[in-house]
């Protein structure tokens, strides 16, 4: 995929979708699989024989990065957000075994294969529980958070009930029943 703008509005809908999926490396069958639509269907939008419905181009943002104003106006970036920085982002500090992993990875995602299919739901299932999971342990350190501004609050509280406590001891019986009508009203 080129990192340059793709500033074409001259090509249709269909014809970008059908750019975005060769940029990808995927035929039609596993692309239309990943959209959840037949490759006919697929064939007959990227040839503007049909339009897309809204439960296709759903799919099609959840389960690819692609930039969906690019998509319907060819004006921007192909790939959306950050994540075109995840697949150009190749440093010097690359580990050699990741970047063999991220090849071969490739490589099945662009065989015209119910494999790459299949990789391609695991990985979005993998990083939808690692999303999860970083949520929940936000949640859980907010929650620990509010328990100490709780115990905090209490303690506050119960000194001040003992310090009263502790007053009204020292209180004559007429002072203390003085104060007890006073709080009762």
């Amino acid at each position: 995929m080129s990192r340059k703008k793709c500033q074409n509005t001259n090509i249709s809908f269909g014809g970008r979708l059908r750019l975005f999926r060769e940029s990808m490396g995927l035929g039609v069958k596993p692309f239309s699989k990943l959209i959840g639509i037949s490759h006919a269907s697929l064939s007959q939008t990227e040839n503007n024989k049909t339009t897309t419905s809204a439960q296709t181009i759903s799919n099609l943002v959840q389960n690819t990065n692609i930039n969906i104003y690019w998509l319907c106006t060819g004006e921007g970036e192909m790939i959306r957000g950050d994540e075109k920085d995840l697949l150009y982002n190749k440093g010097e500090d690359e580990d050699p075994e990741i970047a063999d992993l991220l090849s071969r990875t490739v490589e099945i995602l662009k065989s015209d294969t119910d494999h790459s299919v299949s990789l391609t739901a695991n990985i979005r299932s993998l990083h939808h529980a690692i999303r999860t999971e970083k949520k929940i342990s936000e949640l859980k350190t907010e929650v620990d958070h509010i328990k100490q501004i709780i115990k905090s609050r209490v303690g506050a509280i119960e000194t001040k009930l003992k310090k009263s406590e502790e007053i009204r001891k020292e209180d004559s019986p007429e002072e203390k029943e003085k104060f007890l009508l006073k709080r009762a009203m």
